[in-house]
């Protein structure tokens, strides 16, 4: 098990650490994505966008390996009853009040306009499948469910190690070589398996829960920040080789469920840990991460509101340094968001349980 980590309030200090980075992360990402619609394709500043992705895209790997280090801790008891009513009921609401909000949003104009009872199936199909990044909810409700189970898995060390290599294989090795065409046959060998237990991100709940509470080998977790620095590059490449052969733009290299994002995912984990984990740091740093950890679901949820405003009013467009650009945008992105959270939270009743 692990010596101790520094401890704020109760709180594992680097995993406040590691939920401001991702949150940072996931704007870039958004940030990067909306820009790509305005640079050339294959020139410079469309490779500096796919360096940002690939620096980046372990935002919400990085969010769910904190959600498993909590949830899955021995020391909390959630009962099943817990889960569905504490829990899960939180992510309904949540998303049943921002889906609404950005479904009403993205159909303003036909709202204003047209008869309601015309519009209100193309609403409803709207709300239902929810903004684009509103998928989060959907897949951490998945993972919540599962909690009661994984709790099982993770009691056992070496069940634990077991679960997220087959996770690793299933997930992020074998797909990778059946998209390459090495190995045709395997498709068919995993469709007969049907290794559904191990597919999606339960692999990354576990490690975030297996990251804090065992240390990692030094042979091994220097071969793992080797292996993490290469596949960025090899990802970077992968999407410039891919994209040129399809005369579009590929992102799909990063994908959440990418070998490569694995390995930068849990890279970057064991990284903070070691950074911030067994140090003392100045009370202000320590209340300014716990502060911006807090709410850092919140501005999940809202960032994309501002991150389109900015982008209709092309404001992304008035500096000519793409780097410069994204940087920017991004933290104006934040602090709009983290105010805007800060403002909702103060709403009586409501505030809190929306972000």
């Amino acid at each position: 098990m692990i010596k101790d980590t520094i401890i704020s309030k109760g709180r594992i200090f680097y995993l406040d650490v590691l939920r401001v980075i991702a949150t940072f992360f996931v704007i870039i990402i958004h940030v990067a994505g909306f820009s790509l619609g305005d640079v050339e394709f294959k020139s410079i500043d469309w490779e500096i966008i796919n360096i940002f992705y690939s620096l980046t895209s372990c935002a919400v790997p990085i969010f769910v390996m904190v959600s498993g280090a909590l949830f899955l801790n021995p020391k909390k008891d959630i009962s099943i009853e817990i889960i569905f009513k504490k829990y899960i009921f939180r992510i309904l609401i949540v998303f049943i009040f921002w889906s609404l909000f950005y479904s009403l949003l993205s159909n303003i104009n036909v709202v204003l306009h047209e008869d309601i009872r015309v519009i209100l199936p193309n609403l409803l199909e709207s709300f239902f499948i929810g903004h684009f990044h509103l998928w989060f909810l959907y897949m951490i409700i998945g993972l919540y469910v599962t909690v009661p189970i994984l709790k099982l898995i993770v009691s056992n060390k070496l069940i634990c190690e077991y679960f997220i290599l087959i996770s690793i294989i299933t997930v992020g090795v074998l797909p990778l070589i059946q998209k390459l065409e090495l190995f045709e046959f395997t498709t068919v060998i995993t469709k007969k398996m049907n290794l559904n237990l191990f597919l999606g991100f339960v692999g990354y709940f576990i490690a975030g829960f297996y990251f804090v509470n065992y240390q990692i080998e030094k042979k091994l977790k220097y071969s793992l920040f080797f292996l993490a620095v290469l596949s960025m590059i090899i990802s970077v490449l992968s999407m410039s080789f891919l994209s040129i052969n399809a005369n579009n733009t590929v992102i799909g290299v990063y994908d959440n469920l990418n070998i490569n994002t694995m390995l930068v995912a849990s890279a970057l984990f064991i990284l903070v840990k070691e950074i911030f984990g067994f140090k003392l740091f100045k009370n202000s740093f320590i209340k300014l991460i716990n502060e911006i950890s807090n709410v850092s679901f919140g501005i999940y949820l809202i960032h994309v509101f501002y991150l389109s405003i900015l982008f209709k009013l092309k404001l992304h467009l008035i500096i000519n340094n793409t780097v410069i650009s994204i940087i920017s945008i991004t933290f104006l992105v934040f602090l709009l968001s983290y105010l805007t959270v800060k403002v909702i939270r103060n709403i009586p009743y409501i505030g809190k349980r929306i972000t």
